[in-house]
C-alpha cells in the first residue's frame, strides 16, 4: 500500500472516531432532556453537551476532507473540489443523523 493510501486510511479513521464522539454527545443530549418542546429534563445540561459536540463535529468534517484530498492523486483544483464535496456532503449527513441521534436518545431514556 502507498503511504498516501496509508495516510488517507488514518484520517478517515480518525474522521469515523471523531463522528462517533458527536453522536455519542447528542446522543447523551437527548437523554438528558427535550430540547425540542422542554417540557422534560435538564435543558441546560442537554445544550452544554449539544455544544461539546460540534467540535467534534467539525473534526470529523475536516478529516474526512483531508482524507478525500489525499487520497485522490489528481491535479490540485480537483482534490479541493472533491474534498469540498466530501466536507458539505459529510456535514449534512452528519447533522441530520445527529438530529437522529438525539430523537434517539430522548425516547430511550426519557
Amino acid at each position: 500500500m502507498r503511504p498516501r493510501h496509508t495516510s488517507a486510511i488514518v484520517l478517515g479513521v480518525a474522521s469515523a472516531v471523531a463522528l462517533g464522539a458527536y453522536l455519542t454527545l447528542l446522543y447523551k443530549s437527548g437523554c438528558t432532556g427535550d430540547l425540542k418542546s422542554g417540557t422534560s429534563g435538564d435543558m441546560q445540561r442537554a445544550l452544554m453537551l449539544e455544544s461539546y459536540g460540534l467540535p467534534c463535529l467539525l473534526l470529523s468534517m475536516l478529516l474526512a476532507s483531508a482524507s478525500a484530498f489525499v487520497w485522490k492523486k489528481n491535479g490540485t483544483t480537483s482534490r479541493l473540489a472533491f474534498a469540498a464535496f466530501v466536507f458539505v456532503v459529510i456535514g449534512v449527513l452528519a447533522f441530520f443523523a445527529g438530529i437522529q441521534a438525539e430523537i434517539f436518545g430522548n425516547q430511550a431514556c426519557l
